[in-house]
């Protein structure tokens, strides 16, 4: 989307080329290497479980009784841990370190997710500078064009384009 967004954004028939989907929150993705985990006895539920359980907590049966309150025990990292992919690492699950059984790295999540029809989509929007609309089009079909989408992707122009085609049929 990113280079869509950057070919589309040199053309002349349209401005205020930008991205729909807005990135969010920092975040820490975690792919587990199923063959290890299962050479290991770490099943894929487990792995995800136990990180589940220390990044958010974990609700404990006990309570910790002062006179007449019972205030129930939950167990989480600190906060400064739970957000640094270093304190990750150092877990452990079904006794071997979380490193053997998975691969870690830092993104970015969408702070929302469009779809239609059940695929997710991204929307790259623009305006029309003083062209017609058809110039717009025909520039913006030769540039994405140039761009080849990774495999299962699928470009489309939508928007007005669409509209007009629907009223001249």
């Amino acid at each position: 989307a990113n280079l869509v967004e950057a070919k589309l954004s040199t053309l002349p028939s349209i401005t205020n080329v930008g991205i729909g989907n807005k990135l969010g929150q920092p975040e820490v993705r975690i792919k587990v290497d199923r063959e290890t985990a299962a050479e290991r006895g770490v099943t894929l539920s487990n792995v995800s479980g136990f990180v589940t359980s220390y990044m958010r907590a974990v609700n404990t049966k006990n309570q910790f009784v002062d006179f007449d309150k019972k205030v129930p025990i939950v167990v989480r990292l600190p906060a400064s841990a739970r957000g640094s992919l270093t304190s990750i690492e150092q877990l452990m699950v079904g006794g071997v370190q979380l490193p053997e059984l998975v691969t870690t790295s830092d993104g970015v999540g969408a702070s929302e997710i469009r779809r239609i029809d059940q695929k997710k989509i991204v929307t790259i929007f623009a305006d029309l500078r003083a062209n017609a609309l058809e110039v717009a089009v025909n520039d913006v079909q030769r540039a994405i064009s140039q761009v080849a989408p990774p495999s299962g992707i699928d470009v489309q122009v939508a928007g007005e384009n669409e509209e007009m085609d629907k009223s001249v049929r």
